[in-house]
């Protein structure tokens, strides 16, 4: 049911729509409550990272599958890996930090969750981006 539930919301989001954390709370409030608002930034979130992990997962498996083809020049495959776990970590700090402040800047009032939770939303649609440009040519192998 969860699987179905996220697999809903990336098709009704769209592959990786880069777009502000303001625009994901905006949408989310637009003829909605609090508690429904919060349901949809939550869910909104969960698609994302959802996205995320299978195109890091994605990568990876064209990543295994290149390194059968002697074509590739030795150790390129292991050079690509390690620059893409080191910038896994990276940005997963970064998202972290970033998503923190977020949070911290609307401790004040009544929604400081949301923030965070619309603030990984759209670090997550940008990093899946990034992913997918920085390795189109992987990707179509």
């Amino acid at each position: 049911m969860r699987t179905l539930l996220l697999t809903s919301l990336l098709l009704i989001f769209g592959e990786a729509q880069a777009v502000s954390t303001d625009e994901i709370m905006a949408e989310c409030w637009r003829d909605r409550g609090h508690p429904e608002m919060s349901q949809c930034v939550l869910d909104r979130a969960q698609a994302s990272r959802a996205e995320l992990e299978a195109t890091e997962r994605e990568i990876r498996e064209k990543l295994v599958t290149i390194s059968r083809d002697t074509a590739y020049p030795s150790g390129y495959v292991v050079r690509v890996r390690n620059y893409l776990n080191r910038s896994d970590g990276a940005y997963r700090q970064y998202r972290s930090a970033a998503c923190a402040l977020h949070y911290a800047f609307a401790s004040i009032g009544n929604g400081p969750d949301d923030a965070k939770a619309a603030c990984e939303s759209a670090l997550d649609d940008q990093r899946v981006k990034e992913l997918r440009e920085a390795g189109w040519w992987i990707l179509k192998q």
